[in-house]
């Protein structure tokens, strides 16, 4: 009796915060819809800080779905808060020619959203998000020399190499003159539309809209930046969420002093692209602004050519054989079997 009654204790208290945190956003008048998902998910951390991540998020849609019925008068599927934009306008598709085109583009959804299972909670960003490691910005490496120059104009993949990737920054020569750059993939966001389907053993997935070149940038994989010991506690609190680490471990640290990228509850379109013992993208390590080796941003690249409406997929694990872990559906003819 006493357990149910802190339960029911427990959930009134969840009611009564949600309740109160959806009046006092929508009396902020906040216009972008992705501060609602944000100040929702920052105000279940601070007040549910016992909580696990799964909880705070499930807190977070509630809060945001809150918003949504207040505003559009309709519901909201988990934390979704547009109906044709997964990344809630964050994505800006630049490669797109025309002003009209980019409008009309957005990372959707193939299917009926309210027949689908709900997408998980998240808060989509498009650059990761120090939480409690940060940079060192290095001085002395920032100059504007890191640009490559052919003919007045930035090489494309200019100094990729098997595992790097160069990308100009807002220290290179080509500052001045972003349009002509054609090394700010990072910078642009996405740079060719994709869109998410739910399959009924992998879950939620990515399929290219267009056909990728073989080379070509897909995306990046952002999150929380972290330290390996908030990631450690962040695991034993939600172990969902340790499907979303990728660790960053320079070669000259020993292990437990590297970062980690959390996109469990903070993410972008990357989060959703599933493993596969047979890959058709690669990682690519990208050197930040600031110069930290311990801070390297992560992208995809295309193996080869991708065609249109092919599932994206990367390696999760460098080593060949697994013992427990997760069973792996890829599919491939030589799946190992497990992650």
């Amino acid at each position: 009796a006493a357990v149910k009654e802190a339960a029911v204790e427990a959930a009134a208290a969840v009611e009564a915060a949600v309740s109160t945190w959806a009046e006092e956003i929508f009396l902020g008048r906040w216009k972008r819809k992705r501060t609602w998902q944000l100040l929702a998910l920052l105000l279940s951390r601070v007040e549910f800080g016992a909580k696990g991540a799964s909880a705070q998020l499930a807190i977070a849609a509630k809060v945001t779905q809150r918003l949504v019925g207040m505003v559009e008068h309709r519901k909201a599927s988990g934390m979704c808060v547009s109906e044709f934009d997964v990344s809630a306008l964050a994505e800006r598709w630049h490669s797109l020619p025309t002003l009209e085109e980019r409008a009309g583009a957005a990372l959707r959804v193939v299917g009926d959203l309210q027949r689908l299972p709900p997408l998980p909670p998240f808060v989509y960003v498009t650059e990761s998000v120090p939480y409690d490691v940060l940079p060192k910005w290095n001085h002395t490496d920032f100059t504007r020399q890191r640009c490559i120059e052919t003919r007045r104009r930035c090489r494309d993949d200019a100094e990729q190499t098997r595992n790097e990737l160069h990308a100009c920054h807002f220290g290179c020569v080509c500052a001045d003159e972003t349009s002509a750059c054609l090394n700010r993939k990072l910078a642009n966001g996405l740079p060719q539309p994709l869109v998410l389907f739910h399959h009924p053993r992998k879950g939620w997935g990515v399929r290219t809209a267009v056909e990728l070149k073989k080379g070509e940038f897909v995306c990046e994989y952002v999150g929380e930046l972290v330290s390996a010991a908030e990631a450690d506690r962040r695991a034993e609190r939600c172990p969902d969420a340790e499907r979303y680490f990728m660790a960053l471990k320079p070669s000259d640290k020993p292990d437990g002093h590297y970062v980690v990228i959390d996109a469990y509850a903070v993410r972008n379109v990357a989060a959703f692209i599933n493993f596969s013992c047979k890959p058709n993208l690669r990682k690519v390590s990208v050197p930040a602004t600031h110069a930290d080796s311990k801070f390297p941003r992560v992208g995809f690249v295309a193996i080869d050519t991708i065609k249109i409406g092919t599932e994206l997929s990367y390696t999760r694990d460098d080593q060949k054989y697994i013992r427990g872990g997760e069973i792996c559906f890829c599919g491939a003819k030589d799946c190992q079997g497990r992650f």
